[in-house]
Protein backbone atom coordinates (compact mmCIF):
# COMPACT_ATOMS: atom_id res chain seq x y z
CA UNK A 1 0.00 0.00 0.00
CA UNK A 2 1.29 3.42 -0.91
CA UNK A 3 -0.78 5.78 1.21
CA UNK A 4 -4.21 6.85 2.37
CA UNK A 5 -6.19 9.57 4.04
CA UNK A 6 -8.88 9.65 6.71
CA UNK A 7 -11.53 12.30 7.24
CA UNK A 8 -14.50 11.84 9.58
CA UNK A 9 -16.15 15.08 8.43
CA UNK A 10 -16.72 14.12 4.79
CA UNK A 11 -15.83 10.40 4.66
CA UNK A 12 -17.60 9.05 7.72
CA UNK A 13 -18.81 5.62 6.64
CA UNK A 14 -16.95 5.95 3.32
CA UNK A 15 -18.91 4.03 0.74
CA UNK A 16 -18.64 4.99 -2.93
CA UNK A 17 -15.92 6.48 -5.08
CA UNK A 18 -15.61 7.99 -8.57
CA UNK A 19 -12.39 9.12 -10.25
CA UNK A 20 -11.45 12.17 -12.32
CA UNK A 21 -8.42 11.04 -14.34
CA UNK A 22 -7.79 14.48 -15.86
CA UNK A 23 -7.31 16.09 -12.45
CA UNK A 24 -6.26 13.05 -10.37
CA UNK A 25 -9.16 13.54 -7.99
CA UNK A 26 -11.22 10.90 -6.20
CA UNK A 27 -14.77 11.73 -5.15
CA UNK A 28 -15.52 9.75 -1.99
CA UNK A 29 -18.93 9.44 -0.36
CA UNK A 30 -19.57 9.53 3.35
CA UNK A 31 -22.66 7.39 4.00
CA UNK A 32 -22.89 8.30 7.70
CA UNK A 33 -21.93 11.96 7.19
CA UNK A 34 -24.30 12.51 4.22
CA UNK A 35 -21.43 13.98 2.28
CA UNK A 36 -18.99 14.06 -0.61
CA UNK A 37 -15.22 14.48 -0.14
CA UNK A 38 -12.92 15.73 -2.89
CA UNK A 39 -9.54 14.04 -2.55
CA UNK A 40 -6.38 14.91 -4.49
CA UNK A 41 -4.69 11.61 -5.29
CA UNK A 42 -1.94 12.94 -7.56
CA UNK A 43 0.60 11.84 -4.92
CA UNK A 44 -0.54 8.30 -4.19
CA UNK A 45 1.65 8.20 -1.08
CA UNK A 46 -0.08 11.25 0.41
CA UNK A 47 -3.67 11.85 -0.76
CA UNK A 48 -5.15 15.13 0.50
CA UNK A 49 -8.77 16.06 1.16
CA UNK A 50 -9.26 19.33 -0.73
CA UNK A 51 -12.84 20.00 0.31
CA UNK A 52 -16.28 18.56 0.72
CA UNK A 53 -19.98 19.20 0.97
CA UNK A 54 -22.63 17.84 3.32
CA UNK A 55 -26.36 17.75 2.60
CA UNK A 56 -28.96 15.68 4.44
CA UNK A 57 -31.77 16.55 2.02
CA UNK A 58 -30.35 14.87 -1.10
CA UNK A 59 -27.31 12.97 0.21
CA UNK A 60 -28.77 11.29 3.28
CA UNK A 61 -27.05 7.92 3.28
CA UNK A 62 -24.80 8.83 0.32
CA UNK A 63 -24.15 5.50 -1.36
CA UNK A 64 -23.72 5.82 -5.15
CA UNK A 65 -21.65 8.24 -7.22
CA UNK A 66 -21.02 9.06 -10.90
CA UNK A 67 -18.85 11.75 -12.49
CA UNK A 68 -19.46 14.03 -15.50
CA UNK A 69 -15.97 14.96 -16.73
CA UNK A 70 -17.17 17.52 -19.28
CA UNK A 71 -19.19 19.67 -16.87
CA UNK A 72 -17.24 18.77 -13.69
CA UNK A 73 -20.35 17.54 -11.93
CA UNK A 74 -20.70 14.68 -9.47
CA UNK A 75 -24.00 12.85 -9.11
CA UNK A 76 -24.67 11.38 -5.66
CA UNK A 77 -27.58 9.18 -4.65
CA UNK A 78 -28.92 9.26 -1.12
CA UNK A 79 -30.18 5.84 -0.13
CA UNK A 80 -32.01 7.11 2.95
CA UNK A 81 -33.46 10.19 1.24
CA UNK A 82 -34.58 8.47 -2.01
CA UNK A 83 -32.79 11.17 -3.93
CA UNK A 84 -30.18 12.41 -6.36
CA UNK A 85 -27.85 15.31 -5.58
CA UNK A 86 -26.08 17.29 -8.30
CA UNK A 87 -22.76 18.69 -7.06
CA UNK A 88 -20.52 21.11 -8.95
CA UNK A 89 -16.81 20.37 -8.53
CA UNK A 90 -15.24 22.94 -10.85
CA UNK A 91 -13.42 24.27 -7.78
CA UNK A 92 -12.28 21.09 -6.02
CA UNK A 93 -11.70 22.97 -2.76
CA UNK A 94 -15.29 24.21 -2.69
CA UNK A 95 -17.80 21.72 -4.09
CA UNK A 96 -21.30 23.20 -4.37
CA UNK A 97 -24.71 21.55 -4.26
CA UNK A 98 -26.30 22.73 -7.53
CA UNK A 99 -29.63 20.91 -7.25
CA UNK A 100 -31.38 17.71 -6.43
CA UNK A 101 -34.50 15.63 -6.75
CA UNK A 102 -36.35 13.26 -4.44
CA UNK A 103 -38.71 10.53 -5.63
CA UNK A 104 -39.90 7.70 -3.42
CA UNK A 105 -41.70 5.94 -6.29
CA UNK A 106 -38.65 5.13 -8.45
CA UNK A 107 -35.72 6.05 -6.18
CA UNK A 108 -36.90 4.42 -2.93
CA UNK A 109 -33.72 3.16 -1.30
CA UNK A 110 -31.56 4.62 -4.08
CA UNK A 111 -28.42 2.52 -4.47
CA UNK A 112 -26.65 2.96 -7.79
CA UNK A 113 -26.19 5.72 -10.33
CA UNK A 114 -24.83 5.99 -13.87
CA UNK A 115 -24.40 9.04 -16.11
CA UNK A 116 -25.14 9.17 -19.86
CA UNK A 117 -22.97 12.00 -21.20
CA UNK A 118 -24.52 11.93 -24.68
CA UNK A 119 -28.06 12.64 -23.47
CA UNK A 120 -27.37 14.31 -20.08
CA UNK A 121 -29.37 11.64 -18.31
CA UNK A 122 -28.72 10.00 -14.97
CA UNK A 123 -30.00 6.52 -14.17
CA UNK A 124 -30.76 5.78 -10.53
CA UNK A 125 -31.54 2.32 -9.16
CA UNK A 126 -34.17 2.15 -6.40
CA UNK A 127 -33.37 -0.87 -4.25
CA UNK A 128 -36.58 -0.79 -2.21
CA UNK A 129 -38.83 0.11 -5.13
CA UNK A 130 -37.22 -2.49 -7.44
CA UNK A 131 -36.94 0.17 -10.12
CA UNK A 132 -34.87 2.35 -12.39
CA UNK A 133 -35.41 6.11 -12.45
CA UNK A 134 -34.45 8.14 -15.51
CA UNK A 135 -33.49 11.71 -14.56
CA UNK A 136 -32.77 14.56 -16.97
CA UNK A 137 -29.86 16.75 -15.84
CA UNK A 138 -29.51 19.19 -18.75
CA UNK A 139 -30.11 21.91 -16.16
CA UNK A 140 -28.01 20.81 -13.16
CA UNK A 141 -29.95 23.13 -10.86
CA UNK A 142 -33.26 21.48 -11.74
CA UNK A 143 -33.04 17.73 -12.36
CA UNK A 144 -36.27 16.30 -13.78
CA UNK A 145 -37.71 12.80 -13.48
CA UNK A 146 -38.24 11.69 -17.10
CA UNK A 147 -39.49 8.21 -16.39
CA UNK A 148 -39.24 5.13 -14.31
Amino acid sequence: MKGGVTDSTYMNGAHGVAYDSARNIAYVLGYSSNSLAVVDVSDSASPVVLGGVTDSTYMNGAIGVAFDSVRNIVYVVGGNSDSLAVVGVSDPASPVLLGGITDSTYMDGARGVAYDSVRNIVYVVGGNSHSLAVVGVSDPASPVLLGG
